[in-house]
C-alpha cells in the first residue's frame, strides 16, 4: 500500500504495530515518523485540507496511541514507550494537542533553550574516524560567528567530538554558544564524554545510546515553546540512530540539510521512496559556504526596506540580461512567481549577514552616501563574500524545489549551479562577484551605507 501511495497514511501506521510486535524497534520507529510526517505534510498532489491546514484528523494519532496502550498494558517494555512518546510528540508537533503537551512536561528533562537550535548528526564509528574528520571543515565554516545552541552527541568521537571542538573556538572568541548533549549512563569505551565541548550534559535513565536521546531532545525542545520549522538538522554519515535521528527531524517538521555523498546513513536516506522527496529535507553539497548559508539562513520579512531592495536587486538583474529570453525569473517583478519575489528580498536580508561576517557594517544615514568600493579597499572581500551568497542561493533553491541536474530546466527546477563555490566555472562564480560589488550602490538607494567594522 505505502509504494502504490494508497491508504496513506494508515499503511505506514500498520507497519509501525507490527514492527513493534515483532521486536524490530527501529523499524518500527522509523515507520511511525513516516506516518507523523504525512499528518503535518500531506500527500503530493493532495488538495483537501481542514479548516487550519491539516491533511488528516488528529485522531488518527489519538487511536494509534490508544492501541498501542492496551496491548502494553500486560509487559512494559522499552520500546513501547519510545513510540508512545513519539506519537506524543506528533500530537503537538502537528496539530498543537494540549493534552499530549501536558503528557510530555511531566518526561521533561530540561526546558530552557537558546534560540536559534542547530542539531548536528553524524558519524561516530572509529573505523571511519578519518572520514569524519575530512568533513571538518564545513562544520567549523559552517557556524563561523554562529550564536544561540548546538545540539549534538556529546562525545568526544567523530562528528560530535568536531562540534564540541568548533563550539570551543567560538566561545573563546566571546560568542554566545552553547552546546547540549543527551546521554545515557554508560558509555562505550571509544567515546568519552566531552566535558569541554558540551556546557549542557544531560544524563537520562537510559543505560545506552538508544532512541531515548533522539525523543529526549524533541520532548524538550517542544516543552520549551520552540517551534519545529524554526530548528535545523544538520546530518553528516552516521550508522541506524543517525538514520533515525534524520526521520525524527523530517517528521518533526524541521528543515534537515544533509551531505548525501558523506554515504551510510545519508546514502541509506536518499535510496530511501518514503523520504528522499521530503518538502522538508535539503541534500547539501559538500560546501563549507552552502553549510553556513543553511545554519545562518532565517526567515525575511517581505515588508519595507528588504522588499525595496529586493525589487532593485531584481530590476538591476533584468538590465542586465533581460533580451530574448523566455525564463520565467526574466519577467517584470509584478509578475513573478512567488518563490522568485522571496529569493530577491533573501537575497537583500542576507547581504547584511554576510558582510557583517566579513568585517562591515550596514547603517542608515541621512544626506550625501559615499558608496564602498570593495575592488578598492578590500579586493579579497569580493571573492569571500561571493562564495558565501553562492552558498546562501544554493540553500534558498534547495527550499524551493529545486535539484541539481547537468542541464538546466526552469520547468523542472533543475540547475547545473547547485555545486559547490569551487566547482564553478569563473564565469558563473563572476555573476556572484557582480552581486557583491552591487550592494553598496543599492543599499545607497535606501538611505543605507555600508562602513568598515
Amino acid at each position: 500500500h505505502a509504494r502504490a501511495r494508497v491508504e496513506l497514511p494508515w499503511a505506514y501506521l500498520t507497519m509501525g504495530r507490527l514492527y513493534l510486535l515483532a521486536g524490530r524497534a527501529y523499524d518500527s520507529l522509523s515507520a511511525y515518523c513516516k506516518a507523523i510526517h504525512l499528518c503535518g505534510e500531506g500527500l503530493p498532489g493532495a488538495g483537501d485540507v481542514d479548516a487550519v491546514g491539516h491533511c488528516f484528523p488528529r485522531e488518527i494519532l489519538d487511536d494509534e496511541l490508544a492501541f498501542l496502550q492496551s496491548i502494553g498494558m500486560q509487559q512494559r517494555r522499552t520500546e513501547d514507550e519510545w513510540v508512545r512518546d513519539l506519537l506524543l510528540l506528533g500530537l503537538y508537533a502537528k496539530y498543537e494537542a494540549s493534552d499530549a503537551l501536558e503528557r510530555l512536561q511531566g518526561k521533561a528533562l530540561r526546558e530552557d533553550i537558546t534560540s536559534p537550535i542547530v542539531i548536528v548528526s553524524g558519524g561516530t564509528h572509529p573505523d571511519i574516524e578519518r572520514q569524519m574528520r575530512s568533513y571538518a571543515q564545513c562544520l567549523q565554516q559552517g557556524f563561523e560567528g554562529y550564536s544561540g545552541t548546538i545540539v549534538s552527541g556529546g562525545t568526544k568521537a567523530g562528528i560530535p567530538g568536531m562540534v564540541g571542538q568548533a563550539a570551543v573556538r567560538l566561545r573563546e572568541r566571546g560568542l554566545p554558544v552553547h552546546t547540549r548533549c543527551y546521554l545515557p549512563k554508560y558509555l562505550p569505551a571509544d567515546a568519552p564524554q566531552d566535558d569541554e565541548g558540551y556546557d549542557q550534559i544531560i544524563i537520562g535513565s537510559a543505560h545506552r545510546f538508544s532512541p531515548r536521546q533522539l525523543i529526549q531532545t524533541w520532548v524538550d525542545l517542544l516543552v520549551a515553546g520552540v517551534d519545529p520549522a524554526t530548528v535545523k538538522l544538520l546530518g553528516f554519515n552516521g550508522g541506524p540512530l543517525t538514520l533515525l535521528e534524520y526521520q525524527l527531524g523530517l517528521a518533526m517538521g524541521a528543515q534537515v540539510g544533509i551531505i548525501r555523498e558523506t554515504g551510510r546513513a545519508a546514502s541509506d536516506l536518499a535510496r530511501d521512496p518514503d523520504w528522499a522527496d521530503a518538502r522538508n529535507l535539503l541534500w547539501l553539497p559538500r560546501d563549507p559556504e552552502t553549510v553556513w548559508a543553511f545554519v545562518n539562513v532565517g526567515t525575511v520579512d517581505t515588508d519595507g526596506d528588504l522588499a525595496k531592495m529586493g525589487r532593485m536587486i531584481h530590476d538591476s538583474f533584468l538590465r542586465e540580461r533581460w533580451p530574448h529570453s523566455r525564463d520565467r525569473i526574466m519577467r517584470p517583478w509584478e509578475h513573478l512567481d512567488r518563490d522568485i519575489r522571496e529569493s530577491n528580498i533573501e537575497q537583500a536580508a542576507f547581504a547584511e549577514t554576510i558582510l557583517r561576517s566579513n568585517g562591515y557594517g550596514i547603517r542608515k544615514k541621512k544626506g550625501e552616501i559615499t558608496v564602498y568600493q570593495f575592488d578598492v579597499v578590500d579586493a579579497d572581500a569580493v571573492e569571500r563574500m561571493a562564495a558565501m551568497e553562492h552558498g546562501r542561493w544554493t540553500v534558498e533553491r534547495l527550499r524551493s524545489g529545486w535539484r541539481y541536474g547537468p542541464v538546466k530546466d526552469d520547468t523542472k527546477r533543475i540547475s547545473p549551479y547547485l555545486i559547490p563555490w569551487k566547482d564553478l566555472s569563473d564565469d558563473v562564480r563572476e555573476y556572484d562577484r557582480d552581486f557583491v560589488r552591487q550592494w553598496p550602490g543599492l543599499l545607497a538607494e535606501i538611505a543605507k551605507e555600508v562602513y568598515r567594522l
